[in-house]
């Protein structure tokens, strides 16, 4: 039998990562590299698929802000990205820990 494109029936739109996102093994070709381009999720080990630019690759489960994700590179927990992002990033924001939080949701699934 040939494999759906975008994996079993199911709810969830067919573009729809973090529906069905505990069942991975089930999504279709097609739709495991549109989430790995675009969210870095459900990204082969063996690299054959890879985030697009400026998006971070998930490396953990998803587990809140104690999600690890890779990005150019370097493995951090989100909440350890958030924490510089306010730091360094949005130093003189009122709102840095909001701004820091919007940007790493950006760059990171979690």
């Amino acid at each position: 039998a040939a494999e759906e494109p975008f994996g079993t029936t199911s709810l969830c739109a067919e573009t729809d990562c973090m529906c069905d996102a505990g069942s991975r093994s089930s999504w279709g070709t097609r739709k495991r590299t549109f989430c790995c381009h675009h969210f870095g999720m459900g990204c082969p080990a063996d690299g054959s698929i890879s985030p697009l630019q400026r998006v971070g690759r998930l490396v953990s489960e998803l587990q809140g802000c104690a999600t690890q994700c890779e990005l150019d590179g370097v493995t951090a927990h989100c909440t350890e990205r958030v924490l510089y992002a306010a730091k360094n990033r949005f130093a003189f924001d009122p709102n840095k820990c909001q701004s820091a939080h919007t940007l790493v949701q950006g760059l990171c699934p979690f």
